[in-house]
């Protein structure tokens, strides 16, 4: 029984050991968060919730690239030290060399960034894109009905003026919506004779923390702090 724990002790002291746990880590709990914020919920108070989201959405990124920068540097490191220490020698010296190159390579590919993800600044140029359309769709729709608004946003497509309901989700959404879009319709009862109005804004969930777009009835786009874009 000594002599397992003596090992196990050994085993813990290589440093070769704590790279590839922290691989594993950085592959398999971090990394998902870009995508999965929300397991963090039951971890963290509900009024951190927002900030949470906002960090993960354009900071965590950055903080993943580095930290995987470091853990690549440590195991080219290992390497190195591997390479030039003496107390290997012949055949033994290479098998060690030869398992740090693929730590190394492991290390790479487990802390690779994910390739060709939207960012969530790409989803929310892309949100007020589909936004900056339906707002289209609806003055064109009025035109064609003496000025009225539609009744809601799905007659838009079931009369054919936009029928890509691609277009009617917010691409930066995650969370389940039985709605059938993404987006708060305002223009029930409206004119487009009218004074500028809200027309259009994301529902709430859409994106990362508080943030939402928000449309008016003139296609001003302005975010969910009512700053003008």
């Amino acid at each position: 029984m000594l002599k397992l724990g003596q090992r196990a002790g050994l085993l813990l002291k290589q440093p070769w050991l704590w790279i590839v746990l922290l691989d594993l880590i950085w592959l398999f709990l971090l990394w998902p968060l870009l995508d999965f914020s929300q397991y963090l919920y039951p971890f963290l108070p509900e009024n951190w919730y927002d900030l949470w989201e906002e960090f993960a959405a354009f900071r965590l990124y950055g903080f993943l690239a580095i930290g995987s920068g470091f853990l690549v540097l440590s195991s080219l490191a290992i390497t190195v030290w591997a390479l030039f220490s003496g107390n290997a020698r012949g055949w033994r010296q290479a098998e060690i060399v030869f398992g740090c190159i693929c730590l190394v390579l492991f290390t790479f590919i487990a802390g690779m960034p994910p390739l060709g993800r939207a960012t969530e600044r790409a989803r929310r140029i892309s949100c007020r894109s589909n936004l900056k359309q339906i707002v289209l769709a609806l003055s064109w729709y009025a035109d064609e009905k003496g000025g009225a608004y539609p009744p809601d946003l799905q007659t838009l497509s079931d009369t054919g003026v936009l029928s890509d309901e691609a277009i009617y989700r917010c691409p930066s959404r995650w969370r389940p919506n039985p709605e059938w879009s993404d987006y708060e319709y305002f223009g029930q009862g409206h004119r487009s004779d009218e004074a500028p109005f809200l027309i259009l804004r994301d529902l709430a969930g859409n994106h990362p923390g508080a943030y939402r777009n928000l449309i008016y009835s003139d296609q001003t786009v302005s975010s969910g702090r009512g700053e003008k874009k």
